[in-house]
């Protein structure tokens, strides 16, 4: 299939509603934009605000997806009650959650009220590692919280964030999956942000690493028909992804019907929720007016120069734009995964998978 028909996200696209800016953990490689090094807007609604900003999605927005995230949406007491306010206006729920918090009451009052997946992050195949990457003691929990899940016959997605430190153990992370039943796992290499530009040296894994995880787990996609997926693009100038014909792969979607607009916890817009960029107030201003191509335009379009000879360059856009600029603050730097290693791309001499 071609690389630009392996997109990982709806067709329809969706939006990110950061609900609380709150979390339980205190995770290395966290890129939530508020534990940036610019200062970021704090705060959080009401439940008859956040209602408000759920309402106006299904008015205006383009999209019958929303996706609950934080910080941890569970700090929020209100957080079914949400979901059950976007459920009935027909919107589709997918929860972005730690799993630290979902006990048996919270996972049936959840899928009770609409949540049609569950996205929990599993780092490691046992406690130390993962607890040491999440800096809480809360391996356990995320395995009761799996399996709760799916004894409830509910629908979830385990994210692996690969770092150095857990790249190794991907294999034994997905045959515990698959031993839960968990239904499919999104491969994410490490995008700095927040946190995570703290420990860019402990944590960032090379490219030899990451080609040698995506071997292994196109091979278990294959061997155990299981769905794998990366949203972090993977540059195929860097990493030949036509190799890995069994793993789902993505670029950034900005502005297209693809896009995952992101809401943060007092009602700001933002193109993604990688980018600190605030387009206006999703409270004050129209869905269309602060979307519209004169506001985008400049993100949307931006590419950086190393790419300007790619044949892929309208598709893979460089990779990240969001982690270019809060590393190096400008959406027109080659982003981390691709400045650490560009001197190892194929870019003057594409391969037949880039054309």
């Amino acid at each position: 299939m071609p690389i630009l028909e392996r997109l990982i996200t709806p067709s329809q696209g969706s939006t990110v509603f950061e609900v609380t800016q709150r979390c339980n953990n205190d995770c290395l490689y966290c890129y939530n934009v508020w534990k940036g090094k610019q200062p970021y807007p704090r705060g959080e609604m009401n439940t008859a605000e956040a209602k408000g900003v759920i309402s106006k999605i299904r008015q205006e927005c383009p999209t019958r997806y929303i996706a609950f995230s934080g910080g941890e949406p569970l700090m929020r007491r209100d957080i079914v009650d949400l979901v059950s306010h976007a459920s009935t206006l027909g919107l589709i729920p997918t929860l972005i959650t730690n799993g630290t918090l979902l006990d048996d009451t919270k996972v049936k009052g959840l899928i009770k009220a609409g949540t049609r997946l569950f996205e929990l992050t599993l780092l490691a195949p046992e406690k130390s590692l993962h607890n040491q990457l999440c800096r809480n003691y809360c391996f356990d929990a995320v395995l009761d919280a799996l399996v709760r899940i799916k004894e409830n016959k509910g629908r979830v997605a385990v994210v692996f964030v690969a770092t150095r430190l857990n790249i190794p153990y991907l294999e034994e992370t997905l045959k515990l999956c698959l031993a839960i039943g968990v239904n499919s796992l999104m491969l994410n290499r490490l995008n700095p942000g927040g946190e995570a530009l703290q420990h860019m040296d402990e944590l960032f894994p090379s490219l030899d690493e990451v080609q040698r995880a995506l071997e292994i787990a196109d091979r278990f996609a294959r061997e155990y028909v299981f769905n794998i997926s990366c949203g972090i693009a993977m540059q195929p100038c860097l990493i030949d992804t036509g190799k890995f014909r069994h793993i789902g792969f993505g670029y950034c979607s900005a502005g297209t019907n693809r896009s995952y607009y992101t809401i943060d916890s007092i009602g700001n817009l933002r193109i993604c929720n990688h980018t600190p960029t605030i387009l206006g107030s999703f409270l004050r201003k129209p869905y269309a007016r602060l979307t519209s191509r004169k506001v985008i335009g400049s993100f949307v379009k931006a590419i950086p120069e190393f790419c300007n000879s790619c044949p892929m360059r309208f598709t893979c856009q460089g990779g990240c734009k969001a982690a270019a600029q809060v590393c190096y603050g400008s959406i027109y730097h080659k982003e981390p995964f691709l400045n650490k290693n560009f001197k190892h791309s194929r870019n003057s001499t594409p391969s037949r998978h880039c054309l």
